[in-house]
């Protein structure tokens, strides 16, 4: 249940409509979060709707159900370099570095993996 509290509470944090200073979120945006507050434990629910902001460059938007994938996740150090990406596409620098950072050094992270977020904390 917390958890399930926790998830709902970032994803309203980010809904389409919460930036005053974002366009509209189109119709497929508005119907994945209506998908998400449906079933917001459902991990394929949370990438579709990561997929349609990051697409719709709604990163804000992107960021909590990806972080919320983590938490079920945490050895995911391909998960960790998508958010560390999108933190660093809006400018969070000191997020997207700990994000790439804890992507290197995660157990049984690829070597792409880990040459991608090394190339990244570079760009910073």
């Amino acid at each position: 249940m917390r958890r399930f509290l926790y998830v709902l509470g970032l994803l309203c944090a980010a809904s389409p409509a919460s930036a005053a200073d974002m366009p509209p979120a189109s119709q497929q945006l508005n119907d994945a979060y209506q998908q998400v507050l449906k079933n917001p434990q459902d991990q394929a629910t949370l990438e579709n709707y990561a997929r349609i902001a990051t697409d719709e460059k709604n990163y804000e938007a992107a960021i909590p159900p990806l972080e919320s994938l983590l938490m079920s996740n945490p050895d995911d150090a391909e998960l960790k370099v998508r958010i560390g990406e999108l933190y660093m596409k809006l400018g969070s620098t000191d997020m997207a570095k700990q994000y790439f950072e804890e992507a290197q050094s995660t157990d049984g992270a690829s070597q792409e993996t880990k040459d991608k977020a090394a190339e990244h904390l570079h760009e910073l």
